[in-house]
C-alpha cells in the first residue's frame, strides 16, 4: 500500500482529500504545516507528497527546498496544489524540483491517474537503481574473476606448442570479451552517477604530464597488438592542474582507446599535452579515417552510433564520450574534436590549471 503525505493548512481540504485517496487504497498522513510535514518525512516512509503552495509561516515552496535538501526528484515526488491564477508559483515550484502540480478546485480523476503515473515512475526508478546495484557488485566482480582467470591460463599454456594455437586464441578472445564488458559496466556506472548526481570528483593539484603517462602505459600494449605506433609528446614541463586524475586518466584512456579501435594497422596515434596561462591541454590525434559532418553533432551524445566502424572486431557501445564530457563538465573544463588538415581526427580537452 503506497504511502501519501498530505500538506494543506485548510482542515476540510485535508478531510477530503483524505477520505479520497483513502478510498482508493492508498494509505495517508496529515500535515497542517510544513514543520509537522517535514517531522512525517523524518520518521515515515512516504511514497509521495502532496502539497500546497499557499501556507501560512512556512509556504509550500519552503517546504519543497528543505525537501529536496534530503530527497530527490525520483526518490520522493511531490505534487504541488494550486490556484490556477498562480502560474509563477508553477513554474518556481518545478524549477525547485516538483514533480508536477494540480490546480484548485482539484479534479480527483486528474489527481488520481498523477499519482498513479508518478508512483510508476519511482518505482522504474527504484527498479533501475536495483540492477545498477548489481552491475556493480556481482556484475563487475565475476567479471573480474574470469579476466584474471584468463589472463593466468594464457600465461600457463607453452607459447612453442602450436598444438595450443587454438586453445590460446579463445582464451585470448575470453580476455577480450570480458574486459570489453568490465569496461561497459564502469562507463554504465559511471554516467548514471553522474546524472544522477552521485559522481563525487575529488579535486588536487595535480601533474597533467603524469597522468598523460599512465594512460600511455596502460595502452601500449593494446597498441602493439593492432600493429598501430602509439606515442606520448609531453614537451611542456609541469602542467599544473586541478583536477582529478583518476577521473581525468579515465577520460584520456577513453580518447586513446577509441583511437586505436577505430584507426587500421599502421596507424599513428599521439597523446600530446600542452598549457596555456590558464588551462593544461591534452589531446589525442590519430591519423585514422576521421569524422563525417554527422558524426561531429552527435560526438558526446549518450549511445550515439558514429560512421566509423572498429577495425579489430570490438564493441563500441555510445556511452564512453558521453561520460567523458560530463567528466570534463565536471572540472569546469572543454571538450572538443576535429578533423585534422591531412587525415585523421583529434580529441582535446582543457582544464583549469592549478593555482596554488
Amino acid at each position: 500500500m503506497s504511502r501519501l503525505l498530505i500538506v494543506d493548512d485548510d482542515p476540510l481540504n485535508r478531510a477530503l482529500l483524505e477520505e479520497e485517496l483513502g478510498d482508493s487504497g492508498y494509505r495517508t498522513f496529515l500535515a497542517e504545516d510544513g514543520d509537522t510535514a517535514l517531522q512525517i518525512l523524518e520518521e515515515k516512509n512516504i511514497d509521495l507528497v502532496l502539497l500546497d503552495i499557499m501556507m501560512p509561516r512556512m509556504s509550500g515552496l519552503d517546504v519543497l527546498a528543505k525537501i529536496r535538501e534530503s530527497h530527490s526528484v525520483a526518490d520522493l515526488p511531490v505534487i504541488m496544489v494550486t490556484a490556477k491564477h498562480d502560474s509563477e508559483d508553477i513554474v518556481q515550484s518545478l524549477n525547485q524540483g516538483a514533480n508536477d502540480y494540480i490546480v484548485k478546485p482539484i479534479d480527483f480523476g486528474v489527481l488520481q491517474a498523477r499519482i498513479r503515473t508518478h508512483l510508476t515512475m519511482k518505482s522504474l526508478s527504484q527498479e533501475k537503481d536495483h540492477f545498477i546495484s548489481i552491475a556493480s557488485h556481482d556484475l563487475k566482480n565475476s567479471l573480474t574473476t574470469i579476466i584474471g582467470a584468463a589472463r593466468v591460463i594464457g600465461a600457463m599454456l607453452p607459447s612453442n606448442d602450436t598444438s595450443l594455437e587454438t586453445v590460446r586464441g579463445m582464451v585470448a578472445n575470453i580476455h577480450e570479451a570480458a574486459h570489453d564488458m568490465h569496461d561497459l559496466i564502469v562507463d554504465f556506472l559511471d554516467f548514471h552517477a553522474v546524472e544522477d548526481g552521485r559522481l563525487v570528483i575529488s579535486q588536487q593539484r595535480s601533474l597533467l604530464n603524469d597522468i598523460a603517462e599512465r594512460s600511455f602505459r596502460g595502452n601500449i600494449q593494446y597498441a602493439r597488438d593492432k600493429q598501430i605506433e602509439l606515442i606520448l609528446d609531453t614537451r611542456d614541463q609541469a602542467i599544473e592542474v586541478y583536477a582529478d586524475s583518476a577521473r581525468i586518466k579515465q577520460v584520456i584512456d577513453n580518447f586513446v582507446t577509441n583511437a586505436i579501435k577505430f584507426c587500421p594497422t599502421g596507424s599513428r596515434v599521439v597523446i600530446r599535452t600542452r598549457q596555456t596561462d590558464s588551462v593544461g591541454c591534452l589531446e589525442v590525434s590519430d591519423n585514422g579515417p576521421g569524422l563525417t559532418q554527422e558524426d561531429m553533432s552527435r560526438i558526446f551524445v549518450k549511445y550515439a552510433t558514429l560512421s566509423n566502424v572498429p577495425t579489430g572486431g570490438e564493441k563500441s557501445f555510445g556511452i564512453g564520450l558521453s561520460l567523458c564530457k560530463q567528466i570534463i563538465d565536471l572540472h569546469d573544463g572543454e571538450v572538443g574534436a576535429r578533423n585534422n588538415p591531412m587525415r585523421g581526427a583529434t580529441f582535446w580537452f582543457r582544464i583549469p590549471r592549478y593555482v596554488g
